[in-house]
């Protein structure tokens, strides 16, 4: 197998279920890499493409179409299952069936450190892509680890204390946090570091402080004609605090 630590990193973070390699993800272009790395190990034939929906009254014609472009396939190729247990609406999912090649990828998981810096980089990079949540407001990058598996928490601690140089808290059980005072600080050593590796496209705006929500955008666009924190704040139902904070983001990133 080519040892290709991105996609290690991503499977890593949103595995399928053994005997199943694969991605579980919302963003094609995600789902994109990991279909041409499935089809460097086994035939195209053996890799199944699906959009799963929480039930089936959720449209995904728009997803089969992003998706179906997106990889260059037809439409017909990819499947639609209901999924009652999954969270949110949709997810894209590409796999194959390969009890040899999740053992691999298991095994080089367990010891990226190993490795060189640059390929804890990409290894970590895969895993931010697929698992991470990039918190602009707030200033914090975080990794969510299932409870159950502590070794794995710690084990990602010490990995990005080794690529950062920075301290990382484990903050509740379970979850790995990245927080100190300057968002820019510690988003540029994590963009240098980390996220030259990344490619999700929203993480990235993210981190580069360029990215605005739907959310966002109202507050936005309500701000640019009103601009009272305090109305603002009656408007959306939230409180002053939060409306400054909104704010103060607004001004980091140049939009007013």
């Amino acid at each position: 197998m080519e040892k290709n630590f991105y996609e290690v990193g991503k499977w890593y973070g949103d595995r399928v279920g053994f005997p199943r390699v694969g991605l579980v993800n919302k963003e094609a272009v995600l789902i994109k890499d990991s279909f041409e790395f499935l089809k460097l190990l086994v035939d195209r034939k053996r890799i199944k493409i699906e959009i799963q929906r929480r039930n089936s009254r959720i449209d995904v014609k728009e997803q089969i179409q992003i998706l179906s472009q997106e990889l260059e396939i037809k439409p017909r190729e990819i499947y639609v299952v209901d999924n009652k247990h999954m969270k949110g609406d949709y997810a894209f999912r590409v796999f194959t069936q390969s009890r040899v090649i999740f053992r691999e990828l298991q095994q080089l998981s367990e010891t990226p450190q190993n490795y060189s810096d640059e390929v804890v980089a990409q290894f970590l990079a895969g895993l931010a892509d697929a698992e991470a949540t990039v918190d602009m407001r707030n200033n914090i990058v975080s990794f969510s680890i299932s409870n159950k598996k502590a070794q794995d928490a710690e084990k990602i601690r010490l990995l990005l204390e080794k690529i950062l140089r920075l301290p990382i808290k484990i903050r509740t059980a379970g979850k790995i946090e990245l927080k100190i005072e300057t968002p820019k600080y510690i988003f540029d050593i994590f963009r240098d570091r980390i996220g030259k590796f990344m490619k999700h496209p929203e993480k990235l705006k993210r981190l580069e402080g360029k990215f605005i929500s739907k959310k966002d955008a109202s507050y936005l666009n309500f701000f640019k004609t009103n601009n009272n924190p305090k109305i603002m704040a009656e408007k959306f139902k939230i409180h002053e605090d939060s409306a400054r904070r909104i704010i103060r983001q607004f001004r980091k990133q140049n939009l007013i």
